[in-house]
């Protein structure tokens, strides 16, 4: 996935462009550092239905659990695109944040 424009304030909007060709596009709608992240996905060559995601951060400690809730998904195969695609976006993140080479 490349992302092509990313603004992270409400209201700002994102694009990623994936490696099959599609997009897939998306406002903020809410952001609450460092606890709450919402905001709209669509794909915008396959013109989807827009969804509605919602990131809780909950602190844990030593470790931050993240849920997931993916809202609006209208059918079984796009339930079953989801779930299969959102755990292989958290190993990507978690791969870049075990990085040696990020520097916060």
């Amino acid at each position: 996935m490349t992302v092509r424009s990313l603004e992270a304030r409400v209201g700002g909007s994102f694009c990623f462009d994936v490696e099959d060709g599609s997009s897939i596009v998306g406002t903020y709608l809410h952001i609450v550092p460092p606890e709450k992240l919402v905001f709209t996905w669509s794909g915008r060559v396959t013109q989807e239905r827009e969804t509605v995601v919602t990131l809780d951060f909950l602190d844990q400690g030593p470790v931050t659990e993240v849920v997931l809730t993916h809202e609006g998904l209208s059918t079984p195969e796009r339930r079953a695109l989801a779930e299969g695609g959102w755990p292989s976006l958290f190993d990507a993140l978690a791969s870049v944040l075990s990085s040696p080479h990020l520097d916060f």
